[in-house]
């Protein structure tokens, strides 16, 4: 979960990937590849060792995290998206690189999600995790008010999935967020303006509207329609205070997606 970077910088420079330079110390080899070391010196590094400390499973994603965070307390101190962009490399995090690029994501919310500190991802994981779990995709992985536990379980999920079903993934949001831009345009996850003032895209809308509109068939309904039962349940929705506090809790998330399948006539 942690020291990437040190030992692919190792591995390269045995590998002649790059010469040595700045070193304070042995400056005789600056501007020297491993192999034109001498064998003395090539011998020592190959022969170093290394200590690995390894975090047994079943441990929990917020000792992880924890953990994680205070091997690299030197910088700017991550957030949980930050963390699991970090410790889950693969198919999950290329699938988020790639689909917060989308011009359809940037168009559908008005290019209002920021992309400083992942937020972009993070909102864009939720989307697709509660997508995969309300669709029985995620065996049994069960959602349990813990959101960053869930979101790292989902990402471990999907970095085992074959190429298929990621791409299956990558042409759902796509489907969402046109069919989202073409009938409530770019303030679809937003709620209702107070006054002259816009109100921010609020993430728990947005994974329930895009869930909605991911589907191929409601492109071809009569836009007006569906437009009106949208802002009907977005009214009903801001009015039940569950976008208020405890968002994230299982009672609220099974709450917002109960009601957005009953328009839908999801199962």
């Amino acid at each position: 979960m942690d020291g990437r970077q040190r030992l692919s910088t190792f591995f390269s420079f045995v590998d002649g990937g790059f010469k040595l330079n700045k070193l304070n110390i042995l400056k005789e080899q600056n501007g020297k590849c491993f192999e034109d070391l001498e064998p003395l010196l090539q011998g020592m590094i190959e022969d170093y060792q290394l200590f690995v400390y390894v975090i047994q499973p079943p441990t929990s994603e917020k000792v992880k995290f924890d953990i994680f965070d205070r091997v690299n307390r030197g910088g700017t101190k991550l957030n949980h998206q930050e963390m699991r962009n970090a410790l889950y490399q693969g198919k999950a995090t290329e699938l988020l690189n790639r689909l917060v690029k989308l011009d359809c994501f940037k168009q559908a919310t008005g290019n209002a999600i920021n992309s400083t500190r992942m937020r972009d991802k993070y909102v864009v994981l939720r989307f697709l995790s509660f997508y995969m779990l309300y669709e029985n995709w995620l065996d049994n992985i069960e959602y349990k008010s813990d959101i960053d536990d869930f979101l790292a379980k989902t990402m471990e999920f999907i970095n085992k999935l074959n190429d298929e079903p990621v791409e299956h993934l990558a042409r759902l949001f796509e489907t969402a967020m046109l069919n989202s831009y073409k009938i409530i345009g770019e303030n679809g996850f937003r709620f209702a303006k107070t006054g002259k003032s816009t109100k921010p895209i609020t993430m728990a809308l947005f994974e329930i509207m895009a869930y909605l509109f991911s589907d191929k068939e409601i492109g071809n309904l009569e836009k007006d329609l569906v437009k009106k039962e949208v802002e009907h349940l977005k009214s009903e929705f801001e009015q039940s205070g569950t976008f208020l506090s405890r968002i994230d809790s299982s009672t609220n998330v099974a709450y917002r997606f109960t009601k957005i399948k009953e328009l839908s006539n999801r199962p």
